[in-house]
Parts: structure tokens; sequence; C-alpha cells
């Protein structure tokens, strides 16, 4: 058997498992398991997010190293089942490399989900957590048009940038800029909303933890508007309420 070829298809396995959000260790232990089933001795795997690094011993004694740069992510956990199905076929059957090889480029050619299921997932997500984090039916709705954004760009701008940072700097950008497109329309939502309670009149909920307009809170405290010694309900704000402030 050609055992460097051999590791190449493993090495492809590994590759698409980890594209498709497989922990580290997963697919470090998969390459073990797979090498060992062909009777390779000194298996060594190293991983990280972006790069793969595998060498072992074949039978025959020779040393074979192959190192394997990641430079994409596309989180898809319907093919990684099947990659994983697969790497147990390999360590219980050893299949010829012919065979795994069209074993593999099965699993690869299968049909995919369609792409609104990715925009369904996301915007499910986003305006789940919005309205559960104590927003509104209207915030949930825009978190779902930020969700589409994000998506767009993540699926699009993706195929081209290949540095994972600045296309999370590019993503995070244009969803700040859409969360706050509301409120230059005129339109209210909360864009950082902890709760819903509302403001009662009395002067000392804007020094409660409760209360939704931090922005004022903190404001009040640049000016030096304290409240009155012994008033404070916030007691992690201010020293001792029965001292003057500091």
């Amino acid at each position: 058997m050609n055992y460097s070829k051999l590791l190449q298809v493993i090495l492809d396995i590994a590759e698409e498992m980890l594209i498709c959000g497989a922990e580290v260790e997963r697919v470090e232990d998969s390459i073990e398991r797979m090498c060992y089933a062909y009777d390779c001795r000194r298996v060594n795997a190293f991983i990280i997010t972006s790069n793969i690094q595998v060498t072992f011993e074949d039978p025959e004694g020779n040393i074979i190293t192959q190192i394997r740069r990641i430079v994409r992510n596309d989180t898809n956990f319907d093919r990684l089942d099947y990659l994983n199905d697969l790497s147990r076929y390999i360590c219980a059957g050893k299949p010829e490399l012919p065979v795994l090889i069209e074993k593999y480029e099965s699993v690869m050619n299968r049909k995919q989900l369609p792409l609104w299921v990715d925009y369904l997932g996301a915007i499910m997500v986003a305006s789940g957590f919005a309205v559960f984090f104590g927003g509104t039916i209207a915030d949930g709705a825009w978190a779902a048009v930020l969700a589409v954004v994000i998506t767009t760009i993540n699926k699009f701008l993706g195929r081209y940038e290949k540095n994972a940072m600045a296309l999370v700097f590019i993503e995070s950008l244009a969803a700040g800029f859409v969360a706050i497109l509301p409120a230059a329309l005129g339109i209210t939502l909360h864009t950082d909303r902890r709760n819903n309670a509302p403001y009662t009149g009395n002067r000392h909920d804007k020094f409660d933890t409760g209360y939704a307009d931090r922005g004022h809170r903190n404001r009040s405290l640049a000016a030096g508007q304290f409240p009155a010694s012994g008033s404070c309900h916030s007691v992690w704000i201010c020293t001792p309420c029965n001292s003057d402030w500091r």
C-alpha cells in the first residue's frame, strides 16, 4: 500500500472534519485511530484550527510526515456526521485505498442543505435571544434583520476573505451600523437594553442597577450629581451611604 497516499486521504478527511466544526481533540483522535488501523506505528497528530501536522512510521519503517494548512471554515454538522461514520468504517473495515477514496468522495458529493435553512437558523437564534434577554417583539424583528446581514456577509464574502479575524471585524462593523440604523430613522428600539424597567420618576431610580438608562447614571456621576447622604439605594456605586461621597 502507498502509505503516503493513505496519509493524504486521511488528512483530507481530517481537514473536512475540522472545517465542518469538529473539536480539535476529536480530530486528532480520529487521525490516530485511522492510522493505527493500517498498522502504522508512532503516530503523532498535532492540530490547531488552522493547521494539521501528522507523522507516523509505516510497517516498513519509513517515517512519513504531512502538513495541511486550513484556510476556510464552513460549519456543517450534517457532513461532519457522515465523516465521523467514515472514520469509524475505516477503523473497523480497513478498506483498500481505492475504496477509501471512493467513500470519501461520496460523502463530499452529497447534496447539501439549502441555503434558506442557514438563514432560518440564524434568524431564529438572533430574534429568540433578543427577546429572551429583555427585548421587545420589535427588537426581535430587527435582530432577524441583523441575522440576515451577518449570514449574507459570512456566506458570500467568506469565499474570498480567508482571514477569519478580518471577516469577523467586517461582520461586526456591518452589524453595528445596522443595529443603530433604526435610531437614525426615528424608530425606537433598544440597541443595548438590559431590561424593560420603566423610569418611575424617582431620581434614585437613575442610580438603580435595574434602571434601563445606564447612560444617564454615568453622565450624572461624571457631572458630580450625587444623591444625598443616606438616600442612595445602590450600595455598589457609592461609599457607605451614611458618609459623604468621595
